[in-house]
C-alpha cells in the first residue's frame, strides 16, 4: 500500500506546478473586459491576447496518471494481501459504472480479492463514484492523445451569503452553468452579468462542455477517500483484532 501513497503524494507535486502555471497565466492579464458603445446595455467585449498554455494539458495528464496509479497500486496490494499467491499482472482498480455495483466482469480486475476488501473498495465508490469516472475518462484519453486546455471559458459565479456566521464567499452559480459550455473567442460579445470571470478548463473527448480546472481538487479529495477505505482494509487484513468495517 506505501506504493499508493507514493504515487498519490506525487499527484500534489503535479497540482502544485498546474496552480503556478495557472497562476503565471493569470499574472499576464490573457484577457480583458472591455465596454463598446456601439454595443447594447450590459453587453461587453472580451478581448484576448493570448489562450492557455499547451503546458495545462500536459500537467493534467501527470496528474490524472499519477492519481489512476495510485487507485491501481491500491488494488494490487490488496489483491496480494489477501492471497500472496494472487498474479496481479493484469489486476487494476475496478471504476465499474457510476451509482452501480460492480457486476462480475468488472470484478475481474481485482481477481482474487477477499470479500472484506471488495466492501470497502465498493462503499468508497458509492460516495465518490462520479469523480472517479471523471478521472477515469481522462486517464483513458491521456493514454492516446493529449488531454487539450480548452479556450477560455465564462465561469458562472454569485456571491454567497451566509447570515450565520456573517461571511460571504463566491461561488459557481450552479442556474447559469450553461455559460461554461458556450465557447468564447477574442472580440465577442457577452452580457456583463452579475459578475463575470473567465477561466481555464479541459476537454474530455465526447463530454459536452469542458472540464473547470477546479475539478482537479475533486479528483484528488475522490482518490483520497477512495485510499483511505483500501489502507482500513488492508489493515483489517493485517490487523484482524482492529474493528475497521465498513458501514452497513
Amino acid at each position: 500500500m506505501q506504493a499508493a501513497i507514493v504515487k498519490y503524494r506525487w499527484a500534489a507535486t503535479h497540482i502544485q506546478k498546474l496552480l503556478d502555471i495557472e497562476a503565471a497565466y493569470a499574472e499576464d492579464r490573457p484577457y480583458q473586459v472591455v465596454s463598446d458603445p456601439t454595443l447594447p446595455d450590459g453587453m461587453v467585449k472580451i478581448l484576448i491576447s493570448r489562450q492557455p498554455p499547451a503546458e495545462i494539458g500536459l500537467v493534467v495528464g501527470d496528474i490524472v496518471h499519477s492519481l489512476r496509479g495510485a487507485l491501481d497500486y491500491g488494488a494490487c496490494a490488496l489483491v496480494k494481501l489477501s492471497d500472496a499467491r494472487n498474479d496481479t499482472r493484469l489486476t487494476q482498480f475496478p471504476f465499474g459504472r457510476v451509482g452501480m455495483a460492480l457486476n462480475s466482469n468488472e470484478r475481474r480486475q481485482v481477481k482474487g480479492i477477499r470479500d472484506r476488501p471488495l466492501a470497502f473498495i465498493e462503499q468508497a465508490r458509492a460516495i465518490a463514484g462520479p469523480v472517479l469516472h471523471v478521472l477515469q475518462k481522462a486517464s483513458n484519453q491521456d493514454k492516446h492523445r493529449l488531454i487539450l486546455p480548452s479556450l477560455l471559458r465564462r465561469l458562472p459565479v454569485k456571491i454567497q451569503v451566509d447570515n450565520a456566521t456573517n461571511t460571504a464567499e463566491v461561488v459557481i452559480d450552479e442556474s447559469q452553468v450553461h455559460l461554461w459550455a458556450q465557447p468564447i473567442a477574442n472580440g465577442d460579445a457577452v452580457e456583463l452579468g452579475n459578475m463575470l470571470a473567465l477561466r481555464t478548463g479541459f476537454e474530455i473527448e465526447g463530454d459536452a462542455a469542458p472540464y473547470y480546472l477546479g475539478v482537479i481538487d475533486h479528483l484528488f479529495i475522490a482518490v483520497h477517500i477512495e485510499l483511505a477505505h483500501m489502507i482500513a482494509a488492508a489493515a483489517e487484513i493485517l490487523l484482524p483484532t482492529v474493528a475497521l468495517n465498513p458501514a452497513k
